[in-house]
């Protein structure tokens, strides 16, 4: 039910081409890689390898956000939250 009731308040602000689609897919999954990692492995464990997730993941999350900022100046969806939806390859504003 709240499912439907988000979908109906949500709206389709773009269509991804299939290489803004790509893009964001590898950053996400990237992105969620090394949150996963850094989960696991800790700081105590092994001192280097963890500060080298910290920074790959401090680098993929400013990739992340510059992709969201290049996107909404170049389509101008405003101020708002967005979402991707990868199945439809849409960037949805809650």
């Amino acid at each position: 039910n709240n499912k439907l009731e988000e979908k109906r308040m949500s709206k389709v602000v773009h269509q991804l081409k299939e290489n803004e689609l790509k893009e964001i897919e590898e950053l996400f999954e990237k992105k969620i890689a090394l949150e996963n990692l850094l989960k696991i492995i800790t700081q105590e464990e092994d001192e280097a390898r963890y500060q080298k997730l910290l920074a790959d993941y401090g680098k993929q999350c400013r990739l992340f956000q510059e992709w969201w900022d290049r996107m909404n100046q170049t389509y101008s969806w405003g101020q708002g939250n967005f979402y991707v939806d990868f199945h439809e390859a849409q960037v949805i504003a809650q």
